[in-house]
């Protein structure tokens, strides 16, 4: 299990949410006939992988920071739950920090989700809620929330990652309505640097070839990529958030390097703390 470092501390339980009512999403999903062509497919590939192309992803739609975890499912069965954060170091000042915090707090609960750990879920989702009220997008994760809450006290895990999704873009919608659409660029980064930390450390606690072919492929730095260039004005106008330039360079030019060759052992080591590191900077850095 990875040790924890000082600057964490227990996920706290400030806000009680309903655990009664059935697991009724926020709004209306997609037919689950619509997801018979993705699941014929995903069939199809588990079938005919070989060692080789095993955790290559089927098409372009591998795009966001979840699919890597999804990645990573189709190859390991890794213990989730020794890669859980307990908590950020402390509550973030500036608006900047909260968004890459909430992103990150989404990315946990994506993993919480794998570990269909229904406690950690519900913590996620009351830390989700605290961090919205300051952006001023409480009201859209309300109903997201009481949904969330149920799904995990039912272990409905699928329906449970949808509503996470659902709460995601019900809140970057907001943001850009209230005129923040930068804010959301954060959110996005802060997932995309925490899935990375979890996904470097499992696949680091479980190398091999066949494992270490799950960063080898350009498309997650690419992803990361784009993230990055889209979030880096309201860095820069940041003063907590400003100061990390530097470091979120390095952790693209790592995933870069990891995505051009199988990547070693202590490679993905690297990726996995460079990407602690950064959490930390920007989640304890206090103006």
């Amino acid at each position: 299990m990875p040790e924890m470092t000082a600057a964490e501390s227990d996920y706290g339980s400030a806000i009680s949410l309903p655990t009664s009512g059935s697991c009724v999403p926020a709004r209306i999903r997609p037919s689950v006939l619509s997801l018979i062509p993705a699941l014929f497919g995903l069939l199809v590939g588990t079938l005919g992988a070989t060692p080789a192309d095993a955790p290559k992803p089927a098409s372009q739609d591998f795009s966001r920071p979840e699919d890597l975890l999804s990645s990573i499912s189709r190859v390991l069965k890794p213990d989730w739950v020794a890669f859980f954060r307990q908590a950020v170091p402390k509550a973030p000042e500036s608006r900047a920090q909260i968004a890459f915090a909430i992103g990150s707090i989404f990315a946990e609960g994506w993993l919480a989700a794998h570990a269909e750990d229904t406690q950690h879920s519900r913590n996620i989702d009351k830390d989700l809620l605290l961090l919205a009220k300051p952006l001023g997008t409480h009201p859209e994760l309300i109903e997201h929330s009481k949904s969330l809450a149920d799904c995990a006290e039912r272990r409905n895990w699928e329906l449970l990652k949808q509503e996470l999704q659902s709460a995601e873009n019900d809140l970057t919608r907001a943001l850009s309505k209230n005129g923040d659409p930068q804010l959301a660029s954060l959110v996005q980064l802060g997932k995309w640097v925490r899935t990375i930390e979890i996904a470097a450390g499992i696949l680091h606690h479980h190398y091999s070839d066949l494992s270490a072919g799950v960063l080898n492929q350009s498309l997650w730095e690419k992803s990361f990529s784009h993230a990055l260039v889209a979030a880096i004005e309201p860095i820069r106008a940041d003063e907590a958030l400003s100061p990390t330039q530097p470091q979120l360079s390095d952790l693209h030019k790592l995933l870069e390097a990891q995505s051009k060759s199988l990547p070693t052992d202590s490679q993905i080591n690297s990726l996995s703390e460079a990407a602690h590191a950064v959490l930390l900077d920007i989640l304890s850095n206090h103006k």
